[in-house]
């Protein structure tokens, strides 16, 4: 999955199949940062599925939501540092 901030088109997210199953760009995806961590329940997952669910990003890239395999929906404002 991958998603653009449509009012701030240089932030995007996308997530993986494979460890480290999610990651952001803020410079139009010259370069990636991996998210620090995962929503809850997502440590259970087989590890080559957890990244395939859907992301979504907020117009100004301040907002990140996103739900892996076995996990709630959860949100994140901070790049993917922490979810809730």
């Amino acid at each position: 999955s991958l998603a653009i901030a449509w009012g701030s088109p240089d932030i995007l997210v996308k997530t993986n199949d494979e460890a480290p199953f999610g990651s952001i760009s803020t410079n139009g995806g010259d370069t990636w940062t991996d998210f620090a961590t995962y929503p809850a329940n997502t440590v259970g997952c087989v590890s080559y599925f957890c990244g395939l669910r859907n992301i979504a990003l907020s117009s100004d890239g301040a907002t990140l939501v996103w739900s892996p395999v076995n996990a709630a929906p959860s949100r994140s404002v901070d790049g993917g540092m922490t979810w809730t």
